[in-house]
């Protein structure tokens, strides 16, 4: 396995996540981003808003 290397912080407002229900592989959730920033050892920026992290919540079997 190769080794792990620090490439960015990234502080981000997260806004309230959307229920959009169950779906086939299990309960979808996405949650909008709000803006925020990124910085690392060769990378900075901004973080605009309007994505969206997309969760997929599945229950224990």
């Amino acid at each position: 396995m190769p080794p792990l290397t620090f490439s960015a912080r990234l502080p981000v407002r997260v806004a309230a996540p959307y229920d959009l229900g169950e779906a086939p592989d299990g309960h979808r959730r996405p949650v909008p981003l709000a803006g925020g920033s990124f910085e690392g050892p060769e990378v900075r920026g901004t973080v605009l808003p309007g994505g969206a992290d997309h969760q997929v919540l599945r229950t224990a079997t």
